[in-house]
């Protein structure tokens, strides 16, 4: 089910990626060739870089992708390796929680009073909708990170550094 959800995520993302590059193109081009752009580019390109970002994060943490600093690790056994990760899968977790309960009440509340933008600009868009993005992009992530700490009840489930060795 994960894959699916993730693998749902990735399409929604290849279909919003041109979306943003002909909306960024668009703006661009009504500036230069006009010497004005429509207030609507700006806020849309910030949802969809938003949205691509959010629902993003369980498929990095599968394909460790997320930036970090991994000097101990990579020079740790296996054991330690072991241990290392599941101490931060459970830190991911705990947070994933926080971010999906608190993040829930915020859009909870901003759909309940219909929130709109903060920009001001003519366009003004409703943006309850798109506070739902961060619980969900937290509870994909929250799910990878659950599914990683399963597999890595053996030692041989945690990821390796398939990477060449960096000497410092």
């Amino acid at each position: 089910m994960l894959q699916r959800i993730e693998r749902g995520a990735t399409w929604i993302g290849a279909i919003l990626m041109p979306v943003l590059a002909v909306v960024v193109l668009y703006n661009v081009l009504a500036r230069a060739l006009f010497s004005r752009a429509p207030s609507w580019p700006f806020e849309v390109s910030i949802f969809i870089f938003g949205i691509l970002a959010l629902l993003a994060g369980g498929q990095v943490l599968r394909d460790q992708g997320h930036v970090a600093v991994d000097i101990l690790p990579r020079r740790a056994g296996p054991r330690l390796r072991w241990v290392l990760h599941i101490i931060s899968m459970v830190v991911i977790i705990i947070v994933c929680v926080f971010v999906v309960y608190d993040g829930s009440l915020v859009a909870l509340e901003s759909t309940r009073v219909r929130e709109r933008s903060i920009f001001q600009t003519t366009f003004n868009p409703e943006i309850w909708w798109f506070r739902w993005m961060i619980p969900i992009g937290a509870a994909i992530i929250l799910l990878e990170a659950l599914r990683q700490l399963f597999a890595a009840r053996r030692i041989d489930g945690v990821p390796d550094f398939d990477d060449e060795e960096i000497e410092l």
